[in-house]
């Protein structure tokens, strides 16, 4: 499950380029930032099982693109001397048809074998941690809760959600992989390590209070608090505002263990760094020694 402190960022096409510099630089801001997970945004699944980051193909029949050789050096680098512990690998956005692609491809023996194989073609060439499920075009329990066990490989992969809507279908399918997880032998606890609550945008309205309240008490979460893990876009709120919002979800949800922000590229076009971000988010969670001095201050 999400531990305390678990800070995340969504690497909007993050190291998406072979451009040197430019990556360098990157590498080195979020290995200084304080991000403890980089999930990379984002995967796209074809119809035939083709997967690519964003508009350029990454693995095909099986076999890691040539033109991204430079990618697994790159994700090695930003979880070595560095806050970044974890490196996720997001899959589907909006306006897509990654999640429908997958169902139809889980519905035959030859597509589950092009998906298995895809996936471990993309896991063994890079070094990443697991999966974020950013499923906003299908809504299927059972095919999130298929394509979930199908990559966590017997828990030796992290899987996370990232819904902004319809709580009930991904309650369904945390509800469907604990139930598998308990088939295992020896049993495993849930697979589904943490969900990345969007409160911004389409969930912009979104308490993650309330989400946490009507989560599933029979899927193996042990701890609920934790276990929303709430984001906001910095291309809407610089580092005070959102150490504002944080210092408010603190107050009123006492449990909250981190939080995310969207995206990368927002952020290194403003003029702040994902450090100043990163410790907004630290500050006001209480998480950070300017947090601590305040409150000891305060008494």
């Amino acid at each position: 499950m999400a531990a305390s402190g678990n800070i995340v960022l969504y690497g909007s096409g993050l190291f998406g380029r072979n451009t040197q510099a430019k990556n360098a630089a990157q590498l080195t801001a979020l290995q200084q930032s304080g991000f403890t997970t980089v999930i990379l945004w984002t995967l796209h699944v074809d119809p035939d099982g083709t997967l690519s980051y964003n508009d350029a193909v990454i693995v095909e029949n099986g076999v890691f693109a040539a033109t991204f050789s430079y990618l697994p050096d790159l994700v090695n680098q930003l979880t070595t001397g560095s806050s970044v512990q974890n490196v996720l690998f997001c899959i589907g956005s909006g306006e897509v048809n990654d999640f429908t692609n997958i169902q139809a491809l889980l519905a035959t023996d030859a597509g589950k074998l092009t998906l298995n194989r895809n996936f471990h073609a993309l896991s063994s060439a890079l070094p990443i941690n697991g999966y974020d499920f950013d499923d906003e075009d299908l809504y299927d329990a059972d095919t999130i809760a298929n394509l979930s066990t199908m990559l966590c490989d017997n828990n030796q992969m992290i899987i996370t959600y990232c819904p902004y809507a319809e709580q009930s279908t991904w309650n369904a399918a945390v509800q469907k992989v604990y139930t598998w997880d308990q088939e295992q032998y020896p049993p495993l606890g849930q697979s589904v390590q943490w969900w990345n609550l969007q409160c911004y945008s389409g969930g912009a309205g979104n308490d993650p209070a309330q989400w946490v309240q009507q989560l599933p008490s029979n899927a193996g979460i042990t701890d609920p608090a934790s276990y929303i893990i709430p984001g906001y876009d910095a291309s809407l709120q610089d580092p005070t505002s959102i150490e504002q919002t944080f210092q408010g979800l603190a107050q009123s949800d006492p449990g909250i263990a981190g939080g995310f922000l969207w995206n990368s590229s927002a952020i290194f076009a403003s003029q702040y760094t994902p450090h100043d971000y990163a410790q907004a988010i630290i500050n006001g969670l209480g998480l950070g020694q300017s947090a601590l001095a305040r409150r000891a201050a305060a008494r």
